[in-house]
């Protein structure tokens, strides 16, 4: 009787997803076990990285109970408070020279991660709500709108790399709700035409950043050192790696951010080419699921939610990864499921308990 229960409550989960989820995070973990030496001196950065991970599970159990269609006519309601905490987190003081986190004193947490899954809902629910109707410039404005506004909130924080994902967010979501094509390269357009206005409007490290992806030797000791670091440290690693808890990019100090940004770096190191292609393969299954589950879903609004959260994991995976090996400019993007921070991980389960949700949902219609 007690195995029928726990047969009849595992039945309500995507398991294929969120075991890939829990890969993916298990084997951050086991990074940032190593990325906590540096030296002889240990550093507790994958304790609280496995309470962040206890918590997400319980977030994501919550929500793939709770039906996507509730989340959906409560979109208005959930956009307007991240509006209102990325409002709050200007109030708070800057903490490594930006405002990003409320801090509750025995908590702190990062309002532009949630406000990305915000932003997805109601994009989604805008679209959905449409029905059948021609997709017409006013519409195309109103999703604009809604996007420019939480992300123009983050830009000025300073986060570049957030407000830029809210904004492949919003192109990502008109190409899965059908918008017109000529709408499509009109925004782009635009979008080029704003870039020095944002050149300028950007912060110093910010542009210094992109100035030494164009070129490395440009600032060898500053933001181009990181990345440098960063290829030494993939590079080393060659086929096999050198072996858990052996990397020394890391554990000497020479490549910064390596349990936050530059987490695959610390995989390339210690476990070689090897070791990156299994996380690059789960990224893959992880993507490939999402296909499965748009592909599957009867509900329009279901598939644009599953569509729009599955960008922001696979666009910041591709983004974080591609950083690391000097083929995008950092951007400070962390890596889904791996990279130290703790609003980063409940974002991820959060969004993999939503589309667990849509999943089973789909997969009860169809039995019916």
């Amino acid at each position: 009787m007690r195995f029928d229960r726990i047969r009849r409550f595992l039945r309500g989960f995507d398991l294929e997803l969120i075991g890939i989820s829990l890969c993916l995070s298990a084997i951050g973990i086991v990074l940032l076990y190593s990325a906590s030496f540096e030296g002889n001196v240990r550093k507790g950065y994958w304790i609280s990285q496995l309470i962040y991970l206890a918590i997400g599970l319980i977030l994501m159990v919550v929500v793939a109970r709770v039906r996507y269609k509730f989340l959906d006519s409560a979109a208005y309601l959930i956009y307007g408070l991240c509006l209102a905490s990325l409002l709050i987190v200007l109030l708070f003081p800057r903490s490594y020279g930006a405002k990003r986190w409320i801090n509750l004193g025995f908590i702190s947490f990062q309002p532009s991660e949630f406000g990305k899954i915000a932003l997805v809902l109601l994009l989604s629910r805008i679209i959905d709500g449409r029905g059948d109707e021609p997709w017409g410039a006013k519409e195309t404005a109103k999703l604009l709108g809604v996007s420019l506004l939480p992300a123009f909130l983050v830009f000025v924080e300073p986060d570049f790399g957030t407000a830029f994902v809210y904004g492949t967010v919003f192109m990502a979501m008109l190409v899965l709700g059908g918008a017109r094509r000529s709408h499509i390269i009109a925004l782009l357009i635009l979008a080029l035409l704003l870039s020095p206005v944002v050149w300028m409007a950007m912060k110093d490290y910010q542009r210094n950043r992109i100035m030494a992806f164009i070129n490395p030797s440009y600032d060898p000791l500053g933001e181009g050192y990181n990345v440098m670091q960063s290829k030494i440290a993939i590079g080393s690693g060659m086929l096999f790696g050198k072996g858990f808890l052996a990397g020394t990019q890391g554990r000497l100090n020479f490549l910064p951010s390596h349990h936050t940004d530059f987490i695959f770096s610390v995989l390339g190191e210690e476990w070689g080419f090897l070791g990156c292609c299994v996380v690059l393969a789960l990224y893959v299954l992880f993507l490939r699921k999402a296909l499965n589950i748009i592909s599957s879903c009867e509900d329009r609004c279901g598939r644009l939610i599953v569509g729009g959260l599955s960008w922001i994991i696979g666009f910041q995976a591709v983004m974080n990864i591609g950083m690391t090996v000097g083929i995008i400019p950092a951007v400070g993007i962390p890596l889904p499921f791996m990279s130290r921070g703790g609003s980063a991980l409940l974002m991820a389960f959060i969004s993999v308990g939503i589309m667990s949700n849509v999943s089973v949902s789909s997969r009860m219609f169809r039995a019916e």
